[in-house]
């Protein structure tokens, strides 16, 4: 259970829009990672949060998982492919730790 800390609704006015981003390009960078165990405990996948920098959507966030582990070799593929592409936007072609991809800029 988590402390709400004496959250009352009725003083704070809620979010407006949790549509999805249209199709376009947008400025964005990665603002967390981490590795988290599957469901099913038989693989693993890094976390993304990615955070738009620039235009009307700046500040919204998206999350991304990619299964670096898998018994599925296509999940693997297909994680691989994306995260092959991230680094080679922010120009981190060989990262040690996905923290070295933090707060650079993405298209």
């Amino acid at each position: 259970m988590a402390d709400l800390m004496g959250f009352d609704a009725n003083q704070v006015e809620p979010a407006k829009d949790f549509s999805p981003l249209p199709s376009g390009d947008y400025v964005a960078a990665i603002v967390d990672s981490s590795m988290a165990t599957t469901q099913a405990g038989t693989g693993q996948y890094l976390k993304l949060e990615i955070q738009i920098l620039e235009g009307q959507y700046q500040g919204r966030k998206l999350w991304e998982n990619l299964n670096l582990q898998n018994p599925s070799a296509q999940a693997v593929e297909i994680a691989r492919g994306t995260f092959s592409a991230i680094c080679r936007s922010v120009n981190v072609l060989t990262p040690g730790d996905s923290v070295e991809l933090h707060n650079l800029p993405m298209r």
